[in-house]
């Protein structure tokens, strides 16, 4: 718990519905700093005062913008930490933002070119942004390169995993009432997909592999959970487990929520997690956590945390490679044991979320002490150039949503 000299009052910029983000702004609220979360979508997140500002409407994002502005430029906090480096409110901090900057990449954000392009305006500011900030940190060596290609000073970067809470994320937690529901047997070898339902994550993928991987280990059950599902992506996956005639070894968890989804990993024979692009993903973490041994997408980044075949397993995102990789887990009891066991002692010493905070709080007392921790305000006439760009862009959004009526 910080003493009232030690404690920081943030502004945090982020996603307050995703557990990433309410875990990480909660845990410092938690060391006893003033934590305020200005969110897009409202949720609650214990002990962080959130501030929503949505767009919804036909001038909802134009509202967004003006409102999201004004908090911003009136805000009374020490720094402002923004989580995701992409996003109408992360932008409006570079030309309103008075207190230092500091961003956490996650992924998307700095690796649009592998996952989502942004436009060119948004990639624009996503990189103003970063080159403005005071501290930029990235889970991995290959994501802080990527960062630095973006033009940001390397000094300014920092590492940080942030890690899992093993408070919550252990071997043993307590039983939850939807692994009753999901009727799975007791001789059943659970194959888990925690991502997102959405194509990016190539569920479809672990489904095609699911009658070779059924072939050679019948007892095989695939749970999915079902979190920020596409609905056209989720009945095509539903019509591909009828086709493939392997409904009765396919089990649908729904939107679990976090507290749950320890039983989940704790039960899981393998966690299979295969998007073609990542930062490092914090249910891969979450599951090693709980000793349960992963498959995932063989991408050079992850090295810098875990090693093939000793923390994890790496394979293409193909049918036949995740069939291979889930089926050497499956066969081999000791040796998918002996990889749980190392992958969580490989959390525990690099990706705890209580060290990441702790060595966060470090950096931004540091800066909040400089004799240069004052950001340079920008200019009013760039300040004014970047709300004159944000108001066309919001303006061209709501004209676009406007119903058009026929001559």
């Amino acid at each position: 718990m910080a003493s009232d000299a030690a404690r920081l009052t943030l502004l945090c910029i982020g996603d307050a519905d995703s557990v990433h983000v309410a875990g990480r702004v909660a845990a410092f609220a938690r060391r006893g700093h003033a934590v305020t979360l200005l969110t897009e979508r409202p949720a609650t997140v214990a002990g962080v005062e959130v501030r929503p500002v949505t767009a919804e409407g036909r001038w909802g994002r134009l509202i967004q913008l003006l409102c999201g502005a004004r908090l911003i430029l009136t805000a009374r906090s020490d720094l402002i930490h923004i989580h995701y480096a992409a996003g109408v409110l992360p932008w409006l901090a570079v030309a309103f933002a008075r207190q230092p900057l500091v961003v956490s990449a996650m992924g998307g954000d700095v690796l649009d070119h592998e996952q989502h392009p942004l436009p060119s305006l948004g990639r624009w500011m996503t990189r103003r942004l970063l080159r403005s900030a005071a501290l930029v940190t990235a889970k991995t060596r290959e994501m802080t390169d990527e960062v630095v290609a973006l033009g940001v000073d390397r000094a300014r970067m920092m590492t940080v995993i942030w890690g899992v809470d093993g408070e919550l994320f252990h071997p043993s937690p307590p039983p939850c009432r939807r692994l009753s529901t999901l009727a799975i047997g007791d001789d059943d070898r659970v194959i888990l997909s925690p991502r997102l339902l959405r194509p990016f994550y190539n569920v479809h993928v672990l489904i095609d592999a699911l009658p070779t991987i059924l072939a050679a280990q019948p007892q095989a059950l695939l749970v999915v959970t079902e979190h920020g599902a596409d609905p056209d992506y989720a009945r095509q996956l539903r019509q591909r487990v009828a086709d493939l005639g392997v409904s009765g070894r396919v089990r649908w968890a729904g939107s679990v929520p976090q507290v749950e989804m320890p039983a989940l990993y704790a039960r899981a024979d393998v966690v299979v997690s295969i998007p073609p692009s990542d930062g490092f993903p914090q249910s891969v973490l979450e599951a090693l956590s709980c000793e349960t041994p992963c498959v995932m997408t063989n991408l050079g980044r992850f090295r810098d945390i875990v090693e093939d075949g000793r923390h994890v397993v790496f394979a293409e995102p193909t049918a036949g490679a995740v069939a291979a990789a889930v089926l050497s887990l499956l066969a081999d009891r000791l040796r998918a044991v002996r990889i749980g066991q190392a992958g969580r002692q490989r959390v525990v010493e690099r990706a705890s979320l209580a060290d990441s905070v702790a060595a966060m709080e470090d950096r931004m007392r540091a800066l909040v002490a400089s004799p240069k921790r004052t950001r340079s305000t920008p200019r009013w006439w760039w300040r004014l150039g970047a709300l004159a760009v944000l108001l066309g862009w919001s303006l061209r959004v709501a004209v676009a949503s406007t119903p058009r009526r026929g001559i």
